[in-house]
Order: structure tokens, then sequence, then C-alpha cells
């Protein structure tokens, strides 16, 4: 790797070293910090190991390190390592994907709600029956759904064989549960929490 100038191009190589030597130590002769990141990132996933994902900032690279996990937990078909994905969604996204490989979506039953206080506080388990259902075409996956626009969505989809790569997330909390900004009664949403009028 060491003759090897352009950044991009050496970093992919010293993710190969890595994987081959099993070790994330060849990423750190790499001088832009998100390139070790994604080569930490492919080492990890070259390794199947949670270990190494876990060596990417949880602050700064985020997405590569949940992606990361979440790769390797459906690698060694292992659900306990998505509970180090902390982006709920995501989490529940982990899961599904290994209810998917496994032909089960039963596993869903064991990712865990937040607390009833939260926003979306069955964004994760909902996430997974989502992904799985879609995904198994399987309708009675989203009946477990918590939420009720995401079941709507999850049904209606299962029933067309789409599968969706996100779920509806509630921008805001009223009296009568979570909604989203299009149940909001001719409002939307102009940034978390803040609504405006779209009526004339």
């Amino acid at each position: 790797c060491a003759q090897v100038t352009n950044p991009g191009k050496f970093a992919a190589c010293a993710a190969n070293k890595g994987v081959f030597l099993g070790s994330i130590n060849a990423c750190k002769e790499i001088a832009d910090e998100a390139l070790e990141a994604e080569c930490v990132k492919e080492v990890g996933i070259g390794l199947a190991s949670p270990q190494a994902c876990k060596q990417i900032s949880a602050t700064r690279y985020q997405g590569l390190r949940f992606d990361c996990l979440d790769r390797v937990a459906l690698l060694r078909d292992d659900p306990s390592i998505c509970e180090d994905v902390k982006q709920r969604d995501k989490r529940g996204f982990c899961y599904g994907k290994i209810a998917e490989k496994r032909q089960d979506y039963a596993l869903c039953a064991k990712v865990r709600n937040e607390p009833i206080k939260d926003k979306d506080p069955f964004l994760a388990p909902d996430s997974c029956y989502v992904y799985a259902g879609e995904r198994l075409l399987a309708a009675e996956a989203c009946s477990f759904v918590k939420y009720a626009p995401r079941k709507a969505a999850c049904q209606k989809n299962v029933a067309a064989g789409i599968a969706s790569t996100s779920v509806e997330k509630p921008s805001m909390v009223t009296d009568f549960g979570p909604k989203t900004c299009t149940e909001s009664g001719g409002r939307i949403c102009v940034r978390a929490g803040r609504l405006r009028d779209a009526s004339p």
C-alpha cells in the first residue's frame, strides 16, 4: 500500500490488508479520519467483528458504525449485536434483516420498546415487523405494528409486494398519541416540533 498515492485507493488497500491480516491496525496508517473510519468498517465486516465496528466513533461516524454492526449482526446471525445500534429504526431493521434471513418474523418480538413516555416508544419493534413483513410478504407481521400509519403502510406494501427502506416516524405528540406531519389536519412541519399552517 505504501506505493499508492491516491487517498481513496490507499484506504481501500489498507482495508484489504486489514481483512487479510485480521486486524484494524492497517487502517491506522490512513491520514484522513473519515477514510480511516470507512476502512475500519470494511475490516469489521470482512472479519464479522462487532469489536472492530465499535472502534468507529459513535459520535463522529455514527452511520458507519451502525452500518458495520448491522452487517456483522446479519453475517453472524446474532441479533444481540443489533442492540449496539442506537438509532431505533435502524436497530429494528437490523433485527428485521435477521428475521428475513431466518424466514421468521417472530424474532421481532424480542426487540425492546422505549419508555412509554417517549415520542415513539414502538419505533424499533415496529421497524422490525415492517422490514420482515414486507420482505417475507407476511401480512400477519404487520398486525403486530403498534403505530397505525406504519401498520397501514406495511399492509399496503405487503399487498403490493413492495419493500420500503424506511418507516414513517411521528413528528409530534398530541393528547391522542404521536402524529406525523401529514396527519396534523392540513398543517405541515417546518422543523421538528414546529408546525406551520399550510391552509390558505
